[in-house]
């Protein structure tokens, strides 16, 4: 087993900002104990590399929906070609419209759901819709 690299000072730098400012410093439930807590870099295939240039296999892949594992080329791909054509529009997107949908029959909402009371109110028809007006105009094109 290859010897692990001394921590470098920006690794060490944000292992004690996540200590200050993540919950028991971590972006999940799994907390090394100091002496072997690491900050990820990068990570390609089944390998993931440190800010100090230690490589680990990781075994957990983003807890098992990675198969592929990272950065995958063909991921990777299809990602950049998602991004080039925008991420968040605040609007319906044909991404979010299926196909497979397309001829699905409408379910009825039942009559005790709170989206169903909306509908049914007046009052709250016409202020979502002159919501929905505004916010049109706010992305019509000129």
């Amino acid at each position: 087993m290859p010897q692990r690299q001394t921590r470098s000072a920006e690794e060490q730098r944000l292992l004690e900002k996540a200590k200050r400012y993540l919950p028991g410093g971590t972006l999940g439930n799994l907390r090394f104990s100091d002496d072997v807590a690491f900050v990820v870099k990068a990570g390609k295939g089944s390998k993931i590399y440190d800010m100090s240039g230690n490589q680990y296999i990781d075994y957990l892949l983003g807890s098992g929906p990675m198969i592929l594992g990272h950065a995958h080329a063909a991921v990777v791909a299809a990602v950049g070609d998602y991004l080039e054509r925008g991420s968040t529009y605040f609007t319906l997107n044909a991404p979010h419209v299926p196909r497979r949908f397309a001829s699905a029959p409408r379910v009825p909402r039942p009559p005790f759901s709170p989206s169903a009371r909306r509908e049914r109110s007046p009052r709250r028809r016409r202020s979502s819709s002159s919501r929905a007006d505004t916010t049109a105009a706010m992305i019509m094109p000129s």
